[in-house]
């Protein structure tokens, strides 16, 4: 008597793979638009401070007329080349658009707020739409981290490639994204 082939099809690896391919559907975000924004004139309190680990960091302003802090996360840095925003230091005024539904975390000491558009002594640091141009570049990174773990994923559950393979191809795959980025290659 012959016993049953096994099956050879690894589902939690597959759901996984199902699930990043599903997650990147989900992380599309909607462009920000002017009408849905406010903007405000701010003095700095004091020196802008940059916040976060090594890749992953935001910049954090204080505002004299307010209790709130503001602050640029990596699209807003993105758009400013990153350099533009080191050079904000206190007293300086500055003309910053915000979200109209933060209005009234405005005198709440523990809110951060987004800055959607920054403007310094007349001139743009970064607008609108450079702000959504670059989350949108921001967001496609992610979606091809998201589809080559998805793929990695789903081709290990169907046991196609082995976990070496797979973890060959993940480090490979790892090394290109950071190279790419490091030489300012990739968006």
């Amino acid at each position: 008597m012959k016993t049953p082939k096994k099956d050879k099809l690894n589902w939690f690896y597959i759901g996984l793979g199902l699930f990043f391919s599903l997650s990147f559907l989900w992380a599309d975000k909607k462009d920000v638009v002017e009408s849905e924004l406010e903007t405000k004139t701010i003095v700095v309190s004091q020196d802008i401070q940059k916040t976060g680990g090594r890749s992953n960091y935001e910049y954090r302003l204080w505002p004299k007329e307010y209790a709130c802090s503001f602050v640029i996360k990596t699209a807003g840095g993105i758009a400013a080349h990153w350099v533009n925003l080191d050079n904000i230091t206190q007293n300086d005024t500055l003309i910053i658009k915000i979200h109209n539904s933060r209005l009234a975390d405005l005198n709440k000491k523990s809110e951060d707020i987004p800055i959607y558009s920054l403007m310094k002594n007349n001139k743009w640091v970064y607008d609108l739409d450079s702000y959504n141009k670059s989350q949108k570049n921001y967001d496609k990174r992610w979606n091809v981290i998201l589809i080559i773990m998805s793929i990695l994923f789903v081709l290990r559950g169907m046991t196609i490639i082995s976990s070496k393979t797979t973890y060959i191809l993940a480090a490979i795959s790892a090394s290109i994204i950071i190279t790419l980025r490091l030489l300012n290659l990739w968006w």
